[in-house]
Formats: C-alpha cells, structure tokens, sequence
C-alpha cells in the first residue's frame, strides 16, 4: 500500500478495521467473522458494541473495496483480499 492509499484509509476506515485490514493483508487467506474474531481477542480489541461488530467490520471492508466475497452463496461470509486493490495475494 503506497502512503497515499495508506492516508486515504486512514481517514475512512475505523481502527478496528484498519487492525483486521493488515492483518488480511499480512497473513492472507481467508476470513471469516470467526476467525477475526480470535484476531481481535489475540489483541485484546474489544469485541465492540454488538455480537455482530466483526461480520460489520468484514461486510464494511468487501464494501470498501479491500475484501472479496469468496462464494456469496455459502451461508457463512467467507472474504479474501481484493488483489485488485494492488495485493499481489
């Protein structure tokens, strides 16, 4: 991510979401609201003020542009980083 796009996501994007955004695009694979979920709690993040905080941070960043829906279809939201954002991943 240039420093530009860096400060554009800076500006838009929670904190919450900018921690589950690197750690998409530090570890890679797959994420599902489960697995951002141990992330969160791995760093002590709050889980927020719903049960649903994660699956809104993931739904708010596919939205966004940086995550892609894997199989729209599968009843579990199941994201992958946009490589189209600039990612080689």
């Amino acid at each position: 991510m240039t420093a530009v796009e860096a400060a554009a996501v800076a500006g838009v994007l929670t904190e919450r979401e900018r921690t589950l955004l690197t750690a998409v695009q530090t570890i890679g694979g797959t994420w599902g609201s489960s697995r951002a979920d141990r992330l969160f709690a791995a760093l002590s993040i709050p889980r927020g003020r719903t049960s649903h905080q994660v699956r809104m941070d993931l739904a708010r960043l596919c939205e966004l542009g940086f995550l892609v829906l894997v199989d729209p279809r599968h009843t579990d939201r199941i994201y992958r980083l946009n490589c189209q954002m600039g990612d080689e991943r």
